[in-house]
């Protein structure tokens, strides 16, 4: 569906140059000899006069210009696109999901003794992120670990096993579902993260609107 949009820094930019000629035309014709000359012969114009051809002339271009800046200024307003055209600046959102475990004791199974290498024994817990301000369309989202307090698996090697990441499918413009996991015999008493949000191409066929 074809959507309405005005580039308003293209309006400005219009406006900001026509002011400046603008400008520059009324400090020529006041502060410089050659400018009071033509004002004074735009004012005393006799018909077939030579001098007077040159000034008409002038005259038309300067015309001609004006009415040139004014149609690409009411086009930039009244234009029309397939869809909203890209940003200069892509939007960008970042947060934190403070340390879950400890706030949550009934619901976080991380912390519970696991099994051995044959039983995974794995354990997650899901928690909802909403963004601040809805994106046009599904973001790309990046997390990291910002605290974790955990005990390594005893079983060998004694490794800590944590995975923390967007679940798959649930990004969406107004927010994503984070999960955590462990395995094995590691136990998770608390993990904080991070996490980045950035705009993608929506025009892109895989975009998510």
């Amino acid at each position: 569906m074809a959507t309405n949009w005005v580039n308003w820094g293209e309006v400005l930019t219009s406006i900001i140059v026509a002011a400046l000629v603008a400008a520059g035309g009324a400090l020529w014709v006041f502060f410089t000899e050659a400018g009071r000359e033509f004002w004074k012969k735009l004012g005393t114009i006799e018909a077939g006069a030579v001098e007077a051809e040159g000034v008409r002339t002038a005259f038309v271009v300067a015309a001609l210009a004006l009415i040139a800046g004014l149609a690409a200024l009411v086009a930039v307003l009244l234009r029309l696109g397939g869809e909203t055209p890209p940003s200069t600046f892509a939007q960008v959102e970042i947060g934190i999901v403070p340390p879950l475990g400890y706030s949550i004791p009934s619901q976080w199974k991380l912390n519970l003794q696991g099994g051995d290498q044959k039983d995974t024994f794995r354990r997650s817990y899901t928690t909802h992120v909403d963004f601040d301000r809805p994106f046009n369309c599904s973001p790309s989202v990046i997390t990291s670990l910002n605290f974790i307090d955990a005990t390594p698996g005893t079983s060998p090697p004694p490794n800590l096993r944590l995975e923390v990441k967007p679940v798959e499918g649930t990004i969406k413009p107004n927010g994503f579902d984070l999960i955590y996991s462990t395995w094995d015999t590691s136990l998770v008493w608390g993990v904080g993260v991070n996490w980045i949000a950035i705009e993608r191409n929506c025009s892109a066929p895989s975009a998510v609107k």
